[in-house]
């Protein structure tokens, strides 16, 4: 596999690390407000989740940036991907 091809899924399983972490985040804050737990777990896991949306864009633009020249367009996993990206680029 080209250094460039692997660099791309390295950069493709970050970003889907980085929103598997963030919809977690999220759900956790969403979870906190629906039992109406302090002010202060609801602040923390906020605030966990804007770091966690931070991560994303982070990760959706270094996917954004990466060369993606030698990669297949039949290949299953460069579409997952690109989905992704278009998904995280809407939600950022």
């Amino acid at each position: 596999m080209p250094a460039r091809i692997a660099s791309l899924r390295d950069k493709a399983d970050a970003l889907y690390r980085a929103a598997t972490e963030c919809h977690q985040r999220h759900t956790r804050y969403s979870d906190l407000v629906d039992n109406d737990a302090s002010d202060d777990d609801q602040r923390d896991a906020l605030e966990m989740a804007y770091i966690s949306d931070d991560s994303l864009a982070t990760a959706m633009t270094a996917y954004e940036n990466a060369k993606h020249g030698d990669a297949q367009p039949d290949d299953a996993w460069w579409h997952r991907s690109n989905m992704l990206w278009h998904a995280s680029k809407e939600y950022i």
